[in-house]
């Protein structure tokens, strides 16, 4: 049995050193070492260069109001009525052929759609020969009516139903199934007082009441 010593040995020897040339200043290794480009402030260019995608928030807040202002100018044109008369108009006195409680629901309608209410007074008031003012109250009391003549006293009724006729008539539509219902029951109008407050005569074990078209029937 033979022993040896075991060596190691690198894969490749190493290439031999270059010897240094005495001309050339060894460069600098050390963290100290200054970047060519140091102290130089960078422009707001370089650093983060403008987008053409990205909108600033004036511009996104301008676009916001003109559109609003576009919306609003397209519902003023939508509700202009002022070319259209209706018999009785110069004296208030046009015959009313929608219930209460039908106006009701047409305001509803405006109001779903964005419409405030303010706006819906300020449209019924102008109805009215002279103008009459109606404030915001009300006309949240008279929707908080109930029946075909609750709030039929009220100048939201008599506005809103000569507005909503207008209405009607410009945008070309027909009668309504219950607009001729109304008219048939009440071939005079409705009238403008709260119908139900007043007395009937009738026999004793008899009932009046008034339907939703307000026709009065007894029982």
């Amino acid at each position: 049995m033979y022993r040896k010593q075991v060596s190691y040995q690198s894969a490749k020897d190493p290439a031999p050193l270059a010897p240094r040339d005495p001309n050339v200043t060894p460069a600098r290794r050390d963290s100290t070492q200054e970047s060519p480009n140091k102290g130089k402030k960078r422009s707001h260019e370089e650093v983060d260069p403008p987008s053409e995608e990205v909108t600033s928030p004036k511009s996104a807040k301008q676009k916001k109001t003109t559109d609003k202002s576009d919306k609003s100018n397209d519902k003023k044109t939508d509700y202009d009525v002022s070319g259209i008369r209706l018999d009785g108009e110069e004296d208030n006195i046009c015959p009313i052929f929608d219930t209460c409680q039908d106006i009701r629901k047409k305001i509803n309608a405006e109001i779903r759609r964005d419409t405030t209410k303010a706006e819906l007074a300020r449209i019924f008031g102008a109805q009215f020969n002279p103008l009459h003012k109606i404030s915001g109250s009300q006309l949240q009391r008279f929707l908080d009516k109930k029946g075909p003549f609750g709030g039929a006293e009220s100048g939201v009724y008599y506005g809103a139903y000569v507005f909503f006729e207008k209405l009607r008539m410009k945008q070309g539509k027909p009668e309504s199934k219950r607009r001729l219902q109304v008219k048939e029951a009440n071939p005079n109008g409705m009238e403008r007082t709260d119908a139900s407050r007043k007395y009937v005569t009738c026999i004793q074990g008899e009932r009046p009441y008034f339907d939703s078209v307000g026709r009065l029937t007894i029982r």
